[in-house]
Formats: structure tokens, C-alpha cells, sequence
């Protein structure tokens, strides 16, 4: 959440938890699948002390610029900048047949394909007690039977890696839709094998040049297409496997593409894409990872 009272440096706050987006974590004992202590209860007292300084003008000190709980450490923890300066930009290659590699191809490798069929999507992740949790953190195996999700997995990390930043995945892809969506979920594979989704994001392909400049894809044409995965702050412990899943829906999170091209709403159809995601040298697809150093921690 983003408290600022005006934009200037020492009066722009920023407090970051592993809350819902209704603020319905007073009595959090797990972000899904990993268990937090009491303390990753809301900040209710931040608020308080934000609004008592900026608002009433009470002698309180001020806050910290960045205080944000992280995931795995199961702490709280304070930075003078966002995204911090010190995590380094880490491309994650996805690598043909399901791999996962921070090395990138050196030769073309086969596209990995999936059938996107509107009237059967992915359904949203739901956490405990039926709450959706904006699908930002899940068991993701209950959709390991399905055809329309690839799967890319890595070999098991050798010590503690700490995300923390804003997470993007940059896809060489094709349809053959005029239009169309594609997801990308960020995933911890723990030992046990619990698949805890780490950060996720949906792009709708007309929109890939910007908001205001719709553009129909031209089928079986593959394009680089920029995903936002949003941010994290996550530490994927050592012996565990980072996954991506890549597919083209999130329902009823986002609303089903249709994949006709025509105007949202007016559609009475729909039609089944073949999608492609593409693997060659300086075409890659990738997960682009907020890496900070060990020592930080």
C-alpha cells in the first residue's frame, strides 16, 4: 500500500504486507501454503502514526520510505528505496520440453504449444475459507492434470535466493487468434512438493504496445510480449525448484478473451487459439528475476 501525503521524498511512504486487497488479515497464520507469524498482521499502528503526523500534525516520527514483510524469512523489514537498488535484474530462461535455465539458447529450440479454449479456462487459484487471494499466492498442482498450462521447471536452487522487486517475463509468442490473452505465474516447487505461486500477471495481446494502442495480432506471427508480474518479496529456500506456468486465462479473475478480435462485449462467439511460445537466441522467453544479495539478508 502506498501512503504519501505529497509528492516529495521525505513525505512519500511506502509499507508493503501479505494482506488481501480488503485488508482482511488481523488474524494471519499463512500466506496460503507458507506459515507467518502473528507479527504479518496488519499495520494498523503504521496508519495510525502516517495519519497522526501528515494529517493532525502530532510530533511523531516519521515512517520508514520502505518497510515490507518478507515471505520465507517471515519478517519485517526496512529499505530507503523502491525497488531497491541493490536487486539485480536476473533473466530466467524459459528452455524447450519444460526447462528452466539462466542460461539462455544458443541455437532455435521447438516452440512449446497449448489449445486456449475460451468455453473450458484456468480457473483463478482460491485460498482458504473460499477467499480469492487476487490468485498472488496458491497451491498451483490442482492445475497440473491440465493440457493448457506449460510448465517450466528448474533444478533445485543451492542456497536461499531473495526476490525482491518488481517481476516481469518477457514472451516471444504466436496465435493463430486475432486476439488474445497470455498469463505468467512465478512459482516456489517445495521438496514436499507444494507449488506456491510467488507472482502472477495476464496481458491481453491487443494491448501489448500500450493501452492506447489496440493492435490485432497477425496470426501465427510470433511477437515479444512484456507481462507484468508486479512485485514480491520472496525468499525461495535452498533445495527448492523455481517453476513458471504459462497459459491464457484466469477465470473469473479476468474475463475470458474470446479470441475473435472483435469489440469486448459485442462478441457471440468464440474460437480456440493454438498458442506457441518460442525459444530461440536473441528471441528468448524469460522470467526477468529481482535478485538480491545473500548477504543482505
Amino acid at each position: 500500500m502506498l501512503l504519501a501525503s505529497h509528492p516529495a521524498p521525505s513525505t512519500i511512504h511506502l509499507l508493503i504486507g501479505p494482506w488481501d486487497h480488503e485488508g482482511s488479515a488481523e488474524h494471519t497464520d499463512r500466506v496460503v501454503c507458507v506459515p507467518v507469524p502473528p507479527t504479518a498482521t496488519h499495520r494498523w499502528d503504521a496508519y495510525q502514526a502516517f495519519f497522526d503526523r501528515y494529517l493532525l500534525g502530532a510530533d511523531v516520527p516519521a515512517p520508514p520510505a520502505v518497510e515490507l514483510f518478507t515471505v520465507g524469512p517471515n519478517r519485517w523489514r526496512v529499505l530507503d528505496a523502491w525497488p531497491p537498488p541493490d536487486a539485480e535484474s536476473t533473466p530466467l530462461h524459459l528452455r524447450a520440453g519444460g526447462r528452466l535455465s539462466f542460461a539462455a539458447p544458443d541455437a532455435a529450440e521447438p516452440p512449446d504449444a497449448f489449445r486456449y479454449d475460451p468455453a473450458d479456462p484456468v480457473p483463478e487459484l482460491v485460498g482458504r475459507n473460499g477467499w480469492a487471494l487476487c490468485a498472488a499466492l496458491g497451491d498451483r498442482r490442482r492445475f497440473d492434470h491440465r493440457t493448457d498450462v506449460l510448465r517450466y521447471v528448474g533444478d533445485p536452487v543451492p542456497h536461499d535466493v531473495e526476490l525482491t522487486g518488481p517481476v516481469t517475463a518477457r514472451l516471444h509468442a504466436s496465435s493463430s487468434a486475432l486476439d488474445t490473452d497470455f498469463t505468467v505465474a512465478l512459482a516456489d516447487v517445495f521438496p514436499d512438493g507444494t507449488v506456491n505461486t510467488i507472482a502472477d500477471g495476464i496481458l491481453r495481446a491487443r494491448y501489448r504496445r500500450g493501452l492506447d494502442r489496440p493492435t490485432l495480432l497477425e496470426p501465427g506471427v510470433a511477437e515479444d510480449l512484456d507481462v507484468d508480474l508486479h512485485a514480491t518479496s520472496y525468499v525461495v529456500r535452498r533445495g527448492h525448484r523455481l517453476r513458471v506456468d504459462v497459459s491464457s486465462s484466469c477465470f473469473d479473475r479476468y474475463d475470458r478473451n474470446p479470441n475473435t478480435g472483435e469489440p469486448f462485449g459485442a462478441s457471440a462467439r468464440t474460437v480456440v487459439a493454438e498458442q506457441r511460445v518460442h525459444h530461440e537466441p536473441g528471441r528468448a522467453s524469460y522470467v526477468v528475476l529481482p535478485v538480491r544479495p545473500a548477504d543482505v539478508r
